[in-house]
This record gives structure tokens, sequence and C-alpha cells, in this order.
């Protein structure tokens, strides 16, 4: 039997599920069932649907996510409401984003973009500038992801809620360390690692754990990378399986500083093939597996790894993990006997980042020439 229509009682469960919804995915379906139990054919319920959208879009359960936008959009429709309707196109556009589909979703955003405000909330406006900023980084437009990231921060504080914040502050602090800006990137991703810990983000507490295992080892803090791993570990064991295969090669290399290379390559070897080793992440899964070989006295292999891959994708990597293969195929040159190539791959890292060869001279870089730029941020 149908419960009768509360309003009151809808509001409230949808305040819960707001509250939730980039912390605790699983919590906020819960929170926006029983919102839709109470409010049939209101905007509440076309609210409901729309955060059950957004949850199977944060959980890569991408089939439920049309069924949802679809009953959404249709209450928004027949409601009248304009920023209802824009919110289904914001995550209509990031299921496109996801599913590879770029043109639909620049259509959207351009669409979004060029529409007056329908009086956008700031959840609103993070969910815009963080996807907005994800599309700018795919198509290699860096300085406008992070200007978009920038945005995303701002929102996320205005909304006062702690998942989106940790989410705007990692992608801002990944950004910045793939461009090897590692003071500012450590400023942001400890933030959001804290925000994440303490608003029981579970998912984003283990990426930005992963993402700080990156900084510490370039600021030569190999303490700090194995407590990280150790979190990870401990934590993820309680996440959904396969959670702990996204972060593969932040693990490896945290066992390859600590002088598990047998450990290390059991990381590398879950990761392969999945989403941590495609696109700018197989340069890193490259780098890392180039100095595991290099540690067992597999020479020759590291050399013909480092060597083909920064060939395959040098145009289009970015400068910190393409600066960490240049300088592992450097030193597997030398110890090939080959200084002459070792030293051109020295000199483009170099390039890329001025004396680079130390684990902390990037965070030296960083600190001299990219902080200022950045604190804003």
């Amino acid at each position: 039997m149908k419960q009768a229509v509360d309003t009151t009682r809808a509001q409230e469960l949808l305040a819960k599920a707001w509250d939730n919804a980039f912390t605790d995915p699983e919590g906020c379906r819960d929170w926006a069932s029983q919102a839709l139990e109470v409010s049939a054919g209101t905007e509440e319920a076309a609210t409901a649907f729309w955060l059950l959208a957004l949850t199977d879009w944060q959980l890569d359960k991408l089939d439920p996510v049309s069924t949802h936008l679809r009953l959404a959009r249709q209450l928004f429709v027949q409601l009248e409401s304009a920023r209802g309707q824009a919110l289904c196109a914001e995550l209509d556009a990031a299921v496109a984003l996801r599913n590879g589909d770029a043109i639909r979703a620049s259509l959207i955003h351009r669409a979004l973009d060029t529409a007056m405000d329908p009086g956008t909330k700031p959840l609103d406006r993070f969910l815009a500038r963080w996807q907005r900023g994800v599309f700018a980084r795919l198509l290699g437009q860096h300085d406008k992801a992070l200007d978009h990231y920038r945005a995303a921060t701002e929102s996320a504080e205005a909304s006062r809620n702690p998942g989106a914040l940790a989410i705007a502050h990692a992608h801002l602090g990944g950004l910045l360390l793939e461009h090897g800006r590692i003071e500012p990137a450590l400023a942001h991703t400890e933030a959001a690692w804290s925000l994440a810990k303490h608003s029981g983000a579970g998912t984003w507490s283990l990426t930005t754990a992963a993402q700080l295992i990156v900084i510490r080892h370039a600021q030569n803090r190999p303490s700090d990378v194995l407590d990280l791993a150790q979190y990870i570990s401990e934590q993820g064991s309680a996440h959904a399986r396969g959670a702990l295969a996204k972060l593969a090669v932040p693990l490896a290399l945290a066992y390859w500083v600590g002088g598990d290379v047998d450990r290390a390559e059991a990381w590398l070897e879950n990761g392969s093939g999945t989403q941590a080793t495609q696109g700018d992440n197989g340069i890193f899964w490259a780098w890392v597996s180039t100095r595991c070989l290099l540690a067992r006295q597999e020479i020759s292999l590291a050399r013909d790894l480092a060597e083909r891959t920064v060939a395959a994708r040098q145009a289009k990597a970015l400068p910190y993990h393409l600066a960490q293969l240049l300088q592992a195929a450097a030193d597997a040159c030398t110890a090939a006997g080959d200084a002459a190539a070792a030293q051109r791959h020295r000199d483009a890292a170099a390039a890329l980042f001025p004396d680079f060869g130390h684990p902390s001279s990037i965070a030296r870089q960083a600190a001299g020439t990219a902080t200022k730029a950045f604190t804003a941020a």
C-alpha cells in the first residue's frame, strides 16, 4: 500500500541524502529511497530520483543511471523546474563523459553554460565545475582545468558539504602533482584526506592517501610512504572488491620504496590492464615497473620498457610522471653502459624539471618556481 505524501518528511530525508551524496553514496541511496516512498509525483520525488542516479554514477553502475535520470527528468519537466532539468543535463553529461562520449558531453556543457542561471545552488555549481575540470583535463587544457577545480573548491566550501570539498581538493591537488607542483599539491591533498577521513568518504580517503604516496616519494619521505600504504591496505579491506586494484601503482611504488620488490611487482600485475594503467597512469606504471626491473638487475628489460613507453607516449604525457620515467630510462642506460643515451634522457627530464635526479629535486623545483603562483589555489 502506498504511503501518503509527506512533504516535510521527504525534505528531511532528502537533506540527509544530500549530506551523504559525496561521502557515502550507499547511504545517500538509502535516504533518497526512503524519501521516494513519501513523495510520489512531487519535486521531492524528482530530486530523490536524481540523487539515485547520482549514486549510480558515482558507483559506476551506469545501467540504472539512465532509468533514474529519465524518471527525474520527467517529473522536473512536468513541474517546470528549471534547476531540476539543469541538474539532469549536468549528470547526463557526466555519464556521457564516463562512457567516453566527449562530443555529447561537450554539447551538453555548452548548452548549460550559455543558458540563463536556473537558480543553481552551491552543490550544483560544485558538480558543474568539477566535471568541467575533468573534461578540460581530458582535452589537455590544464590551465583551464585548474581554474575549474579552483571554482569547484570555492563552491564546495560555500555548500559546507565535506564530501564535495574533499573531492574538489583531491582533484586540484592531483592536477598540481601531475605538473610537479609538490608543495601546493601536498596542501590540497592533505586537506582532501583529512576531510574524507572525518566525513566518512571512504573511497576518497583511499584515493587521497594514494596520491600522498606519490607526493611523499617526491619529497624523499620513505617512512611516510610506507605508513600510507599500510593505511590503504588496512582500510581498503572494508571496501568493495577491486577498490584497491585502482590504487595498484601507488601501492607498488610504496613497496618498491620499502625494498619489497616482490610485493611491488604483485601490485603492478594486479593493476595491469585496469583503469590503474590507462592514460597518464600508464606512464606511472611504466616508471615504477622499470624501477622494479632495475632492482632485479633486469637491465635490458628495464631499458626496453622505459624507452618504448617514452617513445609511444611522450607527446601527450604529463610532466611529473614523464620526468620520473625519463630518469628511470637514464638509470637503465647507465647500467647498460650507454652513457650518451643516459645523458639524453637526463637532459629531457631536466627540461621538464631542472636538476631532476634526486627524489626531492622536484619538491625543490616546485617550491622555488610554482608555490607562489598556486598558493591561491
